[in-house]
């Protein structure tokens, strides 16, 4: 739990300080990303994408590792211990290029990526954990011991109902500016 506590405290101090550098060099405002803006004198847009390379290759065995596995126990039926042989291989390379073609292929795949994620970063930093929380009271703690936590109930389901109002009201602004900078570039 410390290591949890400490680790969101330095993503959240690196994002305002992050977010705050970069409203007061685009103070003017962003037309497109915030790379296409950096000027292509430095060696700072290189540098970012050499950032975004790494990180993306050091994310992506944690998404595409899991969800080949379910994959594959779905289509093998393959029962829990045995081993998973080398078929769990081609169910993860046939994931990462199937995700791969997508994002080359889908136009304007970064307006695609941008909803995703802003609707997925909202939805599970504001309405998923007091859900799990509540989820987790209902089955891990008597019926009294749930009464005498009425307060902590309550302050869930505000915390829910506040988390998918917020999921909702960021999601509908990212779609919005989505299709406005869409319209805008057909217009060009």
């Amino acid at each position: 739990m410390k290591a949890t506590h400490a680790s969101l405290i330095v993503v959240f101090l690196t994002y305002v300080v992050i977010g705050d550098i970069i409203s007061i060099i685009f103070v003017q405002g962003i037309q497109s990303d915030i790379i296409s803006e950096l000027p292509t004198s430095s060696a700072l847009p290189t540098v970012i994408r050499l950032l975004m390379i790494i990180t993306v290759l050091t994310t992506v065995p944690l998404i595409i590792i899991p969800a080949g596995d379910l994959i594959h126990d779905k289509i093998i039926q393959r029962q829990k211990g045995a081993p998973p042989g080398k078929s769990v291989y081609i169910v993860r390379l046939l994931i990462a290029i199937f995700c791969a073609l997508v994002s080359v292929e889908v136009p304007k795949f970064i307006y695609v990526i941008s909803f995703v994620g802003c609707f997925c970063v909202a939805l599970t930093s504001f309405a998923y954990p007091p859900l799990l929380h509540l989820k987790c009271l209902y089955k891990f703690c008597s019926v009294e011991k749930r009464n005498s936590k009425m307060k902590l109930i309550l302050t869930d389901v505000i915390l829910l109902c506040c988390g998918v109002l917020i999921t909702g009201f960021t999601s509908v602004l990212t779609f919005k500016s989505m299709m406005d900078q869409m319209k805008e570039r057909k217009l060009y």
